[in-house]
């Protein structure tokens, strides 16, 4: 039996653009009133590693809470989805 989902193994080539575009659409005003639109609108062309912006989102998180403050409250995304 394969329990695989479908494009898991060889997904297609605009999976991560066409995500992207689903959670703008879905998350917009949120992610607006946030100012994380354009952050994850970036995403969509190409993620590139960045130390002092990765480091930078680690002063945001509370272990005790699992969750990150920002400035209009608590963001309930956990650490490993970053």
């Amino acid at each position: 039996m394969d329990f695989r989902a479908p494009g898991w193994i060889h997904p297609p080539k605009a999976w991560w653009k066409n995500l992207t575009m689903y959670i703008l659409a879905y998350f917009g005003e949120d992610l607006e009133r946030l100012r994380l639109r354009e952050a994850i609108r970036t995403t969509c062309y190409s993620i590139q590693m960045s130390n002092t912006n990765f480091y930078a989102i680690f002063e945001l998180y509370c272990p005790a809470t699992v969750t990150f403050f920002t400035h209009v409250g608590e963001l309930g995304m956990y650490l490993h989805e970053m």
